[in-house]
């Protein structure tokens, strides 16, 4: 169970879930990709994910700060 980190078929909420520590939000894909599973209960939504959901999802948080890089430069 991964509670705010991964949301199955979203986008993270604005302000990425208001994560107040964005590397440690990123880093916690990664921490919650490395445990063996198939089915990701994420809360608050009403779906069940699947290990899928994850890699999707950090491949997005990781476009986006990219992009927002880029944008700054």
């Amino acid at each position: 169970m991964v509670v705010d980190i991964v949301f199955p078929g979203w986008v993270p909420f604005k302000d990425l879930a208001i994560a107040e520590d964005v590397p440690d939000f990123i880093k916690s894909h990664e921490q919650a990709l490395s445990y063996p599973f198939d089915t990701l209960v994420a809360g608050h939504l009403t779906r069940l994910g699947t290990r899928q959901d994850g890699v999707m999802q950090i491949e997005f948080v990781k476009d986006l700060k990219s992009s927002a890089i880029y944008a700054t430069n």
